[in-house]
């Protein structure tokens, strides 16, 4: 008499319990994690502008002590127009100017003019995220250096996600503070409030 010896076949591959099991894991996972990597990309954007506008004031600076001539920072709605206008708004998010008075009353008139040189022009970028930063200044004036590189006085700056100040806890919306003392020193960081 023979035996015969029934072995199991061999399974290689996956119940829909073990890929049922995996796939509720997943989505659990990338529910903690999207919106992580999300306030990272808010994050990033925020301080990517910060250092624009930051590089942007010490580049005025650095011109007003080599040229000895006052340069201005100020906020601009028509960035790339031919010949482009400071704004009067605190609103800097559209873009802003930098450019050196060649008039000797540069002090007493900041806004730009035709006799003026313009140094840079900052265009905000074309990315979601880049358009969605608000920096709102503490004035619409526009921001100066004197020839020896004294600021015009105390002036802040915060920037802000809007899509993160919309959510419900605006709190934790990702901001930062720019700050430029009377000697003409720039801080950047953490708001205070």
């Amino acid at each position: 008499m023979k035996t015969t010896c029934l072995t199991p076949a061999h399974n290689y591959g996956f119940s829909i319990l073990e890929i049922l099991v995996t796939i509720s894991l997943l989505t659990v996972l990338a529910s903690w994690s999207i919106p992580s990597f999300m306030n990272q990309l808010q994050r990033n954007a925020v301080e990517s502008s910060a250092q624009n506008l930051l590089g942007d004031l010490q580049l005025a600076r650095a011109n007003a002590i080599s040229n000895k001539r006052w340069t201005y920072v100020c906020p601009s709605a028509n960035v790339n127009a031919e010949t482009p206008e400071c704004s009067n708004d605190a609103d800097w998010s559209q873009g802003w100017l930098v450019y050196e008075k060649q008039s000797a009353n540069s002090h007493t008139a900041p806004f730009v003019s035709t006799n003026d040189r313009l140094i840079k022009r900052h265009v905000p970028s074309n990315s979601d995220l880049s358009n969605a930063i608000a920096i709102a200044g503490s004035s619409g004036m526009p921001y100066g250096y004197s020839r020896n590189g004294m600021g015009g006085g105390v002036r802040s700056f915060r920037l802000d996600h809007h899509a993160a100040l919309s959510e419900e806890n605006p709190s934790s919306a990702p901001s930062i503070c720019l700050d430029v003392a009377f000697v003409g020193s720039l801080d950047l960081g953490a708001c205070s409030s």
